[in-house]
């Protein structure tokens, strides 16, 4: 079979064409570190990678979700260990105040330590998370969980349930506890512990006529009995959302650590799709070099051969 000059060098120059094509495809996967450079490289392989890159989207979003939910709980695990210990020292001071040996001094100085509890109880019941968020509001973190009115009584003013925020593909988290799921007495007529505070102030108050009388001494004593079983009461509350919070932490803690092998995982698989092996390109591209320098040099010899070179 017989093939004319010019079919011949058509066929030599498009596939010496087709090899500086895939030399130069393989130069941008080099510079680029992707082997596909366009979907239509590989439709099948492209659109899985698509598929991965939300998996991995949702993932991180998910462990956006943990870490902030994470923190939060951090934050109110704190200001509930300075419930307790403010709690603790509340029921000292009513022990100190069931004393029979109380005196007057005695009388304004524990009042005035009870009142700066209740004033530090209601910081750390307004306490805000790391974006603002008031931790112990319910629903409505946007404002205080406690407001003082102008009376100076404080009152509950969040409302309802905490938000629950999803941590992986199927958990949802309560993103704390209401402060008034704790902080208010079992009997609704007790009301809160701030009103269990301003008891205690008011029972810290000097008796009218100057000498406590034995009807006086005997509601103090009842007073100070309730008093500690009110404490007691709040501080157990405070333990039991405690535990909850640490329940939630740990299963806070596992999920992220899932959602990190996830995560390692689908970018592994993302890559072996779309990524380039760069030192096997590299080899691949010198062998294509080698190639196409020996074709050109042996393009050029025989195209510059005629009759002639045969005389």
């Amino acid at each position: 079979m017989r093939l004319s000059t010019n079919n011949w060098y058509n066929t030599q120059s498009q596939t010496m064409l087709d090899r500086l094509s895939e030399a130069s495809r393989i130069q941008n996967q080099i510079a680029t570190g992707k082997r596909l450079q366009r979907a239509s490289d590989d439709p099948t392989a492209a659109q899985r990678a698509d598929l991965l890159k939300r998996s991995m989207s949702e993932a991180k979003q998910a462990q956006r979700n943990a870490d902030a939910l994470n923190a939060r709980l951090e934050t109110s695990g704190i200001a509930l260990g300075g419930m307790t210990d403010q709690l603790l020292r509340l029921k000292e001071l009513a022990l100190s105040a069931s004393n029979d040996t109380l005196t007057a001094e005695d009388r304004v100085t524990i009042g005035t330590e009870v009142a700066q509890i209740r004033e530090q109880l209601l910081g750390l019941a307004n306490t805000r998370d790391a974006d603002g968020s008031y931790v112990f509001a319910g629903a409505r973190a946007g404002r205080p969980a406690y407001e003082k009115a102008a009376d100076g009584t404080i009152h509950w003013a969040g409302s309802g349930d905490p938000i629950e925020i999803p941590v992986g593909s199927t958990n949802l988290v309560s993103s704390g506890d209401s402060g008034k799921s704790f902080l208010d007495l079992q009997n609704e007529e007790s009301g809160s512990v701030f009103d269990m505070l301003d008891r205690f102030t008011a029972l810290m108050q000097p008796p009218a006529s100057g000498s406590e009388t034995v009807e006086e001494r005997d509601a103090r004593h009842s007073g100070m009995e309730q008093m500690l079983a009110d404490i007691t009461e709040v501080a157990d509350s405070i333990g039991n959302v405690q535990a909850s919070q640490g329940a939630r932490q740990a299963g806070i803690v596992k999920e992220s650590e899932r959602l990190d092998s996830l995560m390692i995982e689908l970018e592994a698989a993302r890559s072996d799709l779309e990524d380039v092996d760069v030192t096997e390109a590299v080899v691949d591209l010198e062998r294509l070099n080698t190639i196409l320098k020996a074709a050109q040099a042996s393009f050029g010899r025989i195209a510059g051969l005629s009759l002639f070179n045969q005389i």
